[in-house]
């Protein structure tokens, strides 16, 4: 554990003038404008309200949003810049400034560094606003209604063709979504009590027809990797769960994806249908390959600076290797070869920070009991950053307002776990809560 670790030491406990001011549990309104503004970043729900682009409501919501996080008593529990994680992204903010003299398009690593405080603004919202354990369920369930709201329109208004939902979501992008809510709402099924429990499997099920429809090869590989990993960590005291995911799995492809999709998925490696066009029926070789043997080129050319944020088709459609002004296709790529190494190096360890999190909350929380919701939503929080990893392993999503929220999620439920622990056991102390949450190597008797 280190000092910059999110409530530890003093920090644990909230302010006393915090205390005096909200009683436990209580819901800020701070909060509630975190977890509307979650849902309508995810669902794009925006792009539907007429005359968006002069009213600009999200710049109006987020206002409010930090308006209402102005108002909330100060701790030194919520320090901003304290987290590592913070401090790893406002490192990517410094990346994109320095990236602009040098890139290879100055006018788009500009806009890259205008656009990104609003995501900037978005993460620390939630690592402050979100105290408390119902404020914690909100913001969830706010993520959650996105997913259930697009995969909604997605199955009800899809037609013979790919399915696509909103203007800013291409086909590949929808199912990146998908998979990053599948199994936070399958993990949740063990935490939520109550009848809204029973719309998680409605989220999940709605969410995998979606990806069908999306016939994204790059989703399905994802969400055969979420799949087995939900598996793994359903109880085999639920056996009953396990079969019936798997079965329900199971028949919804067989039974619902039609012989397009099939014929699609047949071609990840490439195809021999004549009526496919080149692009898919050439497969990974011609849809990924070549452009990621460009984008390591680029990579390997600038491996300090990169080629500018946002500068990325530019400067592939300028190599003599066959560029041809695409995307990276890749987040790791994407990050690396637009900010260069110590760009990628910083999205690796905000990724392992998530994952890290997480694993702290399983490691120090029972499945059963008090604590048994932080414990499955730790595991669902993991699992749905491994649908982001292996999703965005083929799309551009190393700057994803979506990640964002689900590392500061993976923050959130850490400290909510130490205040918990210490106040079950008020005798513990602060090297014993780091002992309970560090790998095994790390614990004491």
């Amino acid at each position: 554990m280190s000092a910059g670790d999110p409530g530890f030491s003093n920090t644990v406990a909230p302010a006393a003038a915090e205390a005096r001011l909200r009683r436990r549990g209580s819901i800020s309104p701070a909060a509630i404008a975190v977890s509307l503004y979650a849902s309508m970043v995810v669902s794009r729900l925006a792009e539907a309200i007429p005359f968006a682009g002069t009213l600009r409501p999200m710049v109006i919501l987020a206002a409010v949003m930090v308006a209402l996080a102005l108002a909330l008593p100060p701790s030194r529990a919520y320090a901003l810049f304290r987290p590592v994680e913070a401090q790893g992204l406002l490192g990517i903010l410094l990346l994109i400034a320095l990236s602009i003299p040098t890139s290879y398009w100055p006018g788009a690593s500009f806009g890259a560094l205008m656009t990104f405080p609003k995501s900037l603004v978005f993460f620390f919202s939630v690592i402050y606003c979100i105290r408390t354990r119902r404020e914690l369920r909100l913001a969830l369930w706010g993520f959650l209604a996105a997913i259930g709201g697009l995969a909604l329109v997605a199955v009800v208004a899809g037609g013979s063709g790919r399915a696509l939902v909103t203007q800013s979501y291409d086909t590949n992008d929808l199912a990146l979504v998908m998979v990053c809510g599948i199994p936070l709402a399958v993990m949740l099924m063990l935490a939520e009590r109550g009848p809204l429990r029973w719309l998680l499997p409605l989220i999940a099920l709605l969410g995998t027809l979606t990806v069908i429809h999306t016939k994204s090869r790059g989703g399905f590989i994802a969400f055969g990797v979420v799949g087995l990993l939900l598996l793994v960590k359903i109880p085999s005291r639920t056996p009953l769960l396990r079969v019936g995911l798997l079965l329900a799995v199971i028949l919804t492809f067989a039974l619902l994806a039609p012989s397009s999709y099939w014929q699609r998925i047949s071609s990840i490696w490439g195809g021999e249908d004549p009526t496919t066009d080149g692009y898919v029926a050439g497969g990974f070789e011609t849809a990924r390959w070549q452009i990621w043997k460009n984008g390591l080129i680029l990579i390997a050319s600038r491996p300090i600076l990169g080629v500018g944020a946002a500068a990325f088709p530019v400067a592939e459609g300028s190599l003599h290797q066959g560029g041809k002004w695409n995307a990276a296709h890749n987040s790791f790529i994407q990050i690396g070869a637009e900010l260069g190494l110590p760009g990628l190096g910083l999205y690796v360890f905000l990724l392992y920070r998530g994952f890290a999190n997480c694993r702290k909350v399983i490691r120090a929380t029972p499945r059963r009991g008090p604590l048994g919701g932080y414990h499955w939503t730790a595991h669902g929080i993991e699992a749905s950053l491994w649908g982001y990893v292996v999703a965005g392993s083929a799309l551009n999503h190393a700057y994803s307002d979506i990640f964002y929220f689900l590392l500061a999620m993976s923050m959130v439920l850490v400290r909510l776990t130490i205040s918990s622990l210490r106040r079950a056991t008020p005798t513990l102390g602060a090297a014993s809560v780091r002992s309970a949450m560090g790998p095994w190597w790390k614990r004491t008797a």
